[in-house]
């Protein structure tokens, strides 16, 4: 999928709430209620209109809410979308801004509901409706991005990998064999590169590497799996790619901010 869509309703709990990041780009949009929103380092004060764009590992979370329920529409879009669909229509100065994290960025727009709401109804058929999603997606990250001043100097440093093709290959064998043992050698093979050539422009691309994607990818089956069903730490470990219960552990409390076990019992 080049972008997944949900819908959000958290109620006025403190302990709903995690600080995690996860492989792709998502934009936040804030549908009911106001609260505080995490990002990296900032605190911002949001409300119904706001809209949130997250990059590519950022952590964020809303860890306070003010109002009866917090009430979000987020779309998660893979960075292959980026670069093979928005890159006809947006520069890749302004592209990169996307991925990488040492280029300044502002991450709370307002004033951007029409935008949002035209998305949502879109989204409720998106096979029905997935040219015109991905020229609204690109029109509102084309405005999003327009509102940001360049850094000095950046587009002299206008370079996007020609591996897309090649990375999205690798992208689409991680989540195809996401549970399997999969090693450095595998993916490059799937993308038809040696190691290095991979390393170098899946970060060039996604702005993390091959490992931390699997990771993260991994991780969020596993938030999945600790939601819905009433598989043990163990299981669920194992059922994610995991052979060493101690690294699952660790890396799910790097990545959610939880271990697996506070993640479970906030979720009863």
């Amino acid at each position: 999928m080049l972008f997944t869509v949900f819908d959000s309703r958290k109620p006025r709990k403190s302990d709903l709430f995690r600080i995690h990041h996860h492989a792709e780009l998502e934009l936040g949009y804030i549908i009911e209620g106001e609260g505080t929103y995490h990002l990296e380092n900032e605190q911002y004060e949001v409300h119904a209109g706001d809209l949130f764009l997250i990059r590519t590992n950022e952590q964020h979370c809303v860890p306070t809410i003010r109002s009866p329920e917090l009430v979000s529409f987020n779309i998660h879009i893979e960075p292959y979308f980026l670069w093979n669909v928005c890159a006809d229509f947006i520069e890749n100065c302004y592209l990169r801004m996307l991925i990488h994290p040492e280029l300044p960025i502002r991450h709370c727009f307002h004033d951007k509901a029409n935008h949002m709401e035209v998305l949502r109804e879109l989204m409720s058929d998106p096979e029905i409706n997935r040219f015109r999603i991905r020229r609204n997606l690109v029109d509102l990250l084309t405005v999003l991005l327009h509102e940001n001043t360049l850094p000095e100097g950046a587009g002299e440093t206008d370079f996007i990998s020609p591996k897309v093709d090649d990375i999205q290959n690798a992208i689409c064998y991680i989540q195809e064999h996401l549970t399997e043992a999969l090693s450095l050698n595998d993916l490059a093979h799937a993308a038809n590169m040696s190691r290095s050539h991979l390393s170098t422009h899946f970060k060039l691309i996604t702005g993390i590497s091959p490992y931390e994607y699997l990771i993260i990818q991994r991780i969020e089956l596993a938030v999945t799996l600790l939601r819905e069903t009433n598989l043990s730490v163990t299981e669920t470990a194992q059922n994610c790619g995991f052979t060493n219960l101690a690294n699952f552990n660790k890396a799910f409390k790097r990545i959610t901010g939880m271990t697996p076990r506070e993640y479970r019992q906030c979720k009863k």
